[in-house]
């Protein structure tokens, strides 16, 4: 039996460089991607924070304010009060069916208003209103028939 033919060179069983190019890119970027990820993760994390625990100081009450309408104190007793979402503004509905807004910050009066015709200087009788004031429903007594 002849012997096997050699032709003359080994055979290259190498990685080329461009596969070892490709191979530590790969591991560059990751590297840097799960570098990025703990960073926004942490960021988030930190933002979270801060939002629920603010980082302004306490609030603190200094005193009472009265609600004032002509440099008269209002002495009148509301049947309910309410204030808007954004916390700036107050209502308040009396006996009599006015209905007062004022501001929260300064006490001052924005407008009382009463319906005109609808309670004939009637005090209220009746006033109903849900836990979450968006309605809020009022009678007066029915005037007599003539």
């Amino acid at each position: 039996m002849p012997a096997p033919s050699f032709p003359g060179r080994k055979p290259q069983r190498g990685t080329s460089w461009l596969v070892r190019l490709t191979d530590l890119l790969a591991q560059v970027f990751i590297t840097v991607g799960g570098i990025g990820t703990i960073v926004a993760v942490t960021l988030v994390c930190v933002f979270l924070i801060w939002v629920v625990r603010a980082p302004v100081p306490g609030a603190s009450v200094s005193g009472e304010q009265h609600l004032t309408e002509g440099g008269a104190l209002v002495r009148e007793q509301p049947v309910r009060e309410g204030v808007d979402e954004y916390q700036t503004m107050g209502w308040s509905l009396f006996p009599d069916g006015t209905v007062a807004t004022f501001r929260l910050d300064d006490g001052r009066l924005l407008d009382r208003a009463k319906p005109e015709g609808l309670y004939k200087s009637a005090d209220l009788s009746a006033w109903s209103a849900p836990d979450h004031v968006e309605n809020l429903a009022w009678v007066s007594p029915m005037a007599a028939p003539s």
